[in-house]
């Protein structure tokens, strides 16, 4: 069915007269009388009684109108938020983003939806090499992740750097270490450390050579990948864990966990990149978050 022609019915109905419908749609009568007969044709059944005035509907006219109304009012919709995306006020955003950047993120996600309140967002949490492939699959959006490489590009992705943090070790308020402010190597070295690890394997790998360069040993006793777990963990155990500054601050202003620098150990810097697939065309509404992102985030 011609969504003219159902404008047509509809306006004749509404105002029961053939004449009137013409005035308001600014058509001639002959042509309203020629979409009514189209849509008859097409349905293989009147929908006006003919002859009769005012205008009368059939019972197949009643049902039509009930159905054209409703796809009249569902095109009117959609005209409408087609025009609301176009300005950036309705729409739909993944994003996928490394734990570390959580925190900061709630934030911005907040603020942007009080004043797009038809947005909707999905975030989800997971490490920076699996958010990488997501992107260029088109999983996702916007991708923010973590990685050692200061320069980090890629073929298929528009990189921005953010910022860089550092991971810092941590450990229990009650741990025997925190008696140190810098803990001494010639501790480290005549006992194991015990660590519990989180993070990529490039991570892990960043830490474990840090402990080779300063020549202490290690044990890896337990890997969790779930940060309320592990902070759970560090606090109850023996063990040390390194983890991002920005995803420790509260729980290190809190107290219950601590920080101490190790003697000698290189610093752990990690560098936080906000990354788009460049064969993807963002909406405006992304493009105006992405941008905001950036903004709060660039803290470099």
């Amino acid at each position: 069915m011609d969504v003219k022609h159902l404008i047509s019915f509809e306006t004749v109905a509404r105002l029961g007269s053939y004449s009137k419908a013409a005035e308001v749609l600014f058509l001639t009568q002959p042509a309203i009388t020629a979409h009514i007969n189209l849509l008859e044709k097409e349905l293989q059944t009147p929908l006006f009684i003919k002859y009769h005035t005012p205008v009368q509907m059939t019972e197949a006219g009643k049902l039509l109108l009930t159905y054209s109304q409703k796809i009249l009012q569902l095109i009117q919709h959609a005209e409408s938020d087609i025009q609301k995306l176009q300005s950036g006020f309705l729409g739909h955003i993944t994003i996928y983003a490394s734990e570390s950047l959580i925190s900061p993120l709630a934030h911005i996600l907040k603020e942007f939806q009080a004043h797009h309140s038809q947005i909707v967002f999905t975030l989800d949490v997971h490490f920076s090499p699996e958010i990488a492939e997501k992107v260029i699959d088109g999983y996702a959006h916007i991708g923010l992740i973590k990685t050692r490489n200061p320069n980090f590009s890629h073929p298929l992705l528009d990189c921005q750097h953010l910022f860089t943090d550092e991971a810092i070790p941590i450990m229990s308020a009650s741990h025997p270490y925190a008696r140190y402010q810098v803990i001494p190597q010639a501790v480290l070295k005549s006992r194991s450390l015990p660590l519990a690890l989180f993070g990529t394997e490039d991570f892990i790998q960043q830490i474990m050579q840090g402990f080779q360069k300063i020549g202490t040993s290690v044990e890896a006793a337990v890997q969790l990948n779930h940060i309320p777990s592990l902070l759970a963990f560090i606090k109850q155990s023996g063990h040390v864990a390194f983890l991002p500054q920005v995803l420790v601050k509260e729980s290190l202003a809190f107290g219950d966990i601590i920080t101490r620098p190790i003697e000698g150990f290189p610093k752990l810097k990690r560098h936080a990149y906000l990354i788009t697939k460049k064969s993807n065309s963002l909406s405006p509404l992304a493009r105006q978050f992405q941008g905001e992102l950036l903004d709060t985030l660039n803290m470099t």
